[in-house]
C-alpha cells in the first residue's frame, strides 16, 4: 500500500445555501446529489463546448465544496466563478495550504485501501485522495513513493487530467472518454457547453480518442507524432516515467484500420500497440 503526495494543485472552497446548484448549473457533472465524504469529476466547458478546466469535486460538508485543479489554473478558474455568481449568496475561495496524497495499491482493488478520504470516482483502481491533510498525517505504515508511481497507473487506466493531456478549449469532454470516467451526466439537464456534448454523445460525433499506448523497448515522450503506414494520426500526451506507457490523442478511424488489418503503429521509430483497459466499454468507431 502506497501514498503519494500530489504536486502542484490546489483547491478553490465553494460554500454557502446556494453552492450546489451554483456549481450544478456550471459543471457537466451532477453536483446538486453528490453525497457527503464523495468525490465527483466534473469539467467546466465554454459554450462550444471545449474543456476550460477539469476537475475532481470533494464534499466535506453539505454547503461546502472543494474543487481540485493545477495550482497554476486556480485564480482564472476563480475568476470565471466569480463571473458566473453574479449575486448568489456564494462563497468562492482559493484554499491555503491546500494538501493533496494518493493513497492506492497496484492491484486494480481498491478493497484494502482504508476507508479515509475520497473514493477516486473515476476509477476506483486509482485509490483515495486524502485532501486537505499533510503528508505527515498518514499512517506510519502506508510507504511513501513519488507521484509518478501512481502517475503510472493513472495513464495505464486510460484517466486523462489536463492541462497535459486536455488542452484548454479545444479538448472536447468525448474525445477525452469521460463519459466512462463519471465526469457528465447526460440526464441533469443544462450546464455550459451541454448542446453540443450531448449531440456529439448521441450522433457518435467523436473522431478522435485520448487511449493508451505502450512501448516494450521505453522511450515515449510528450508530443511524439504516432503513424500509421507512414501516416501521422495523433501524438503522445502525458507518458509514465520509465517511457514504457503513455497517453496518446489518436484519429478513430486509423485505430480501427490498425486493428483490423493487424498493422504497425509507430511513435517516432519505435513499435507501439494500444491497450485499452477490459473494464472500459467497447470503443465507439464512426461509420
Amino acid at each position: 500500500m502506497y501514498f503519494a503526495p500530489r504536486q502542484q494543485l490546489s483547491a478553490l472552497e465553494i460554500s454557502g445555501a446556494e453552492s450546489a446548484e451554483f456549481l450544478n448549473d456550471l459543471l457537466t457533472a451532477q453536483i446538486a446529489k453528490l453525497e457527503v465524504g464523495a468525490a465527483q469529476a466534473a469539467c467546466l466547458l465554454s459554450p462550444q463546448g471545449r474543456i476550460l478546466f477539469d476537475m475532481l469535486v470533494f464534499r466535506p460538508e453539505p454547503d461546502k465544496f472543494w474543487l481540485q485543479l493545477p495550482l497554476s489554473e486556480v485564480p482564472d478558474f476563480r475568476k470565471r466563478l466569480m463571473m458566473y455568481r453574479l449575486r448568489r449568496p456564494v462563497g468562492i475561495e482559493i484554499c491555503s495550504d491546500w494538501a493533496s496524497n494518493i493513497l492506492f495499491t497496484e492491484t486494480q482493488s481498491d478493497s484494502d485501501l482504508p476507508e479515509i478520504g475520497f473514493l477516486d470516482p473515476r476509477d476506483a483502481a486509482l485509490g483515495r485522495h486524502i485532501v486537505g491533510v499533510s503528508a505527515a498525517n498518514m499512517p506510519d505504515t502506508i510507504t511513501e513513493v513519488e507521484e509518478s508511481r501512481w502517475d503510472k497507473l493513472r495513464i495505464n487506466r486510460n484517466v486523462p487530467e489536463g492541462p497535459v493531456d486536455l488542452i484548454r478549449n479545444r479538448a472536447l469532454m468525448l474525445e477525452a472518454g469521460f463519459e466512462h470516467l463519471n465526469a457528465v451526466d447526460f440526464s441533469k439537464g443544462c450546464y455550459i457547453g451541454q448542446e453540443v456534448t450531448a449531440r456529439t454523445h448521441y450522433r457518435g460525433l467523436v473522431k478522435k480518442r485520448i487511449l493508451t499506448v505502450r512501448c516494450a523497448t521505453g522511450g515515449l515522450e510528450p508530443e511524439m507524432q504516432i503513424s500509421h503506414k507512414d501516416v501521422v494520426i495523433g501524438q503522445t500526451l502525458s507518458c509514465a516515467a520509465d517511457g514504457t506507457r503513455a497517453l496518446a490523442i489518436l484519429r478513430l478511424d486509423a485505430v480501427k484500420a490498425h486493428l483490423e488489418a493487424g498493422s504497425h503503429l509507430t511513435a517516432d521509430t519505435a513499435e507501439i500497440t494500444i491497450h485499452y483497459p477490459a473494464h472500459l466499454p467497447e470503443i465507439r468507431f464512426p461509420e
